[in-house]
């Protein structure tokens, strides 16, 4: 495989006033050997227009559009999307974000080819506001460029590992053959996928910020719902049972619980940040019946603590953030 195809996935939702930086950076990438692939998920807004406009004036033959007949849901979107695509490898790039970096996927396929058991690679990503056209920069630290899939999995339930799905390429058949993102009875999503797709094999890592994720006041992902944070804790316990007979029973149950802890702090700072207090007291409520402990551990838990009081002042927590990120860099 000297020159292997990536289809870049570009599921889309009324979101024509992003979709042309998020095309453009896609056929950017100095991999040329790319297929880019708009997923509109019946968008009721021009984004059919400026898609169709930007394909006859690029004519760039690497590009195709297609609006399904009716709204599947971001996931069912992200699922349908990579049944179309045909590259050996894939990416999913939102429709509001854009690849910073245009030598990513290059860099991703280089890693992919040095190691056959690399199941996935991904690099650092940062948070840019739309408003303010100013970025925060999510970077990793000290991880080698190959990393064992139980050391992934280990570091990213001690809160060691952040990535974002628009920084990770990943083979495109054996993610089809998992059932990536969406099942009509079995509750999925993108982590759960990838978590299930790293086991038993190697993730491989680019120390580089390859792409942005847009923050713009619709975002859907950055919606605190109950519901979803909720069903994170079924997904893991799927996720545990997935990798007992890899990692062995022990190893499963402690990244269970740590992982419990991990999405506990993780979903609470989701409400503090939208200063959602009544909706973080029913979050509490839910996990309850989960695990009684990990709710007094989550509401004692001093970084907790520290975001709540930074999210009262919005700006003062922005710029706090973006000093961490410098420090730890």
């Amino acid at each position: 495989m000297t020159d292997p195809k990536v289809t870049v996935m570009i599921p889309t939702f009324n979101q024509s006033g992003y979709i042309v930086r998020a095309i453009k950076s896609a056929l950017a990438q100095t991999h040329k050997n790319i297929e880019v692939l708009i997923a509109d998920d019946c968008s009721s807004d021009d984004t059919e227009e400026t898609v169709r406009s930007l394909a006859q004036n690029l004519k760039d033959q690497r590009l195709s559009y297609q609006k399904n007949n009716h709204n599947l849901g971001i996931l069912r979107n992200y699922h349908e999307t990579l049944l179309r695509a045909t590259g050996d490898f894939v990416v999913n790039l939102d429709g509001d974000d854009f690849f910073v970096s245009p030598s990513f996927i290059e860099r991703a396929i280089n890693l992919f080819l040095s190691d056959p058991d690399i199941a996935l690679v991904f690099g650092d990503y940062s948070e840019y506001n739309q408003s303010t056209g100013k970025s925060i920069n999510i970077t990793n630290k000290c991880l080698p460029s190959v990393l064992e899939g139980a050391e992934f999995f280990d570091l990213f339930a001690n809160g060691q590992i952040t990535w974002n799905h628009n920084a990770i390429v990943y083979k495109r058949l054996s993610a089809t053959n998992l059932g990536f993102y969406w099942h009509p009875e079995i509750l999925r999503n993108d982590w759960e996928s990838f978590f299930r797709l790293i086991a038993g094999c190697r993730v491989g890592y680019s120390r580089s910020i390859e792409s942005a994720w847009v923050h713009h006041g619709n975002n859907e992902t950055r919606k605190p719902e109950l519901q979803k944070y909720i069903n994170n804790y079924v997904m893991i316990d799927q996720v545990a049972l997935y990798i007992k007979p890899i990692y062995g029973s022990c190893f499963a149950k402690k990244w269970q619980h740590k992982m419990y802890a991990l999405i506990a702090r993780s979903s609470s700072i989701g409400f503090l940040v939208n200063q959602d207090i009544l909706g973080w007291f029913r979050f509490l409520n839910a996990l309850s019946v989960i695990d009684r402990l990990l709710v007094a551990r989550t509401i004692f838990d001093p970084r907790l603590l520290l975001r709540l009081l930074l999210s009262l002042n919005p700006r003062f927590y922005l710029f706090t953030k973006k000093l961490y990120r410098a420090i730890v860099k």
